[in-house]
């Protein structure tokens, strides 16, 4: 419990976790012997910016054809300079499976491939908030579900939720997110709640080492 208080005070986030937990049982796992496992792409909602709405950053990110085409595209929330903000989901998709798959011996295999266990991570939640007048944070809420397709059961099941973004003298201010570097700092902090659930799957949720 500690270790995840100081998590979240380090990278300023508040956090928490809904009811709907069920942690992986890697004995009863290890001996049903699954063979392969899968990890189908789940669409995000789209990035929300409302709250910068009337900013540059905000027509840059959402407005014109440039950033209704990247809306548009699977995992990308918006873009700036021809950068994307990606969905955190995909890169937490491919570590969490290659782990699975290394730990309990199994071959990872495409999504439309059949398999024995199939891996849905998937972005809840993410955009930006004001945590005081003029200055924001990021809100990140990830879902996990680790389907045995064999018994058609949820054998692993967790939703992280960073919760509403501590105010931080840190936090970006207006100005700060309409400069050249705004967008970086956008990434930055998702990365960073992003990182946290995916550190929660892995450790907690699936009892993963790397």
């Amino acid at each position: 419990m500690r270790a995840v208080v100081l998590s979240c005070l380090l990278l300023s986030l508040g956090c928490g976790h809904k009811n709907d937990y069920v942690p992986l049982n890697g004995p009863a796992m290890q001996a049903s012997e699954p063979r392969t496992i899968r990890a189908p792409v789940v669409a995000p909602p789209k990035f929300d910016g409302e709250s910068l709405k009337g900013t540059w950053i905000y027509m840059a990110m959402f407005g014109g054809a440039v950033g209704g085409a990247m809306s548009y595209a699977a995992g990308a929330g918006g873009s700036v300079d021809g950068a994307a903000i990606n969905d955190p989901a995909k890169f937490m998709r491919l570590e969490l499976g290659t782990l699975l798959a290394k730990t309990f011996e199994m071959e990872f295999v495409m999504a439309t491939t059949p398999a024995d266990l199939q891996l849905e991570v998937s972005t809840v939640e993410w955009g930006i908030v004001p945590t005081r007048m003029r200055h924001y944070g990021v809100n990140y809420q990830a879902r996990l579900r680790l389907w045995d397709l064999r018994t058609k059961k949820v054998v692993a099941q967790a939703l992280c939720d960073t919760g509403p973004p501590r105010d931080q003298p840190s936090n970006p201010s207006t100005e700060q997110l309409n400069s050249k570097a705004g967008l970086h700092l956008i990434k930055g902090r998702l990365g960073a709640a992003a990182d946290y659930c995916l550190q929660h799957f892995r450790n907690h949720t699936l009892g993963l080492r790397r």
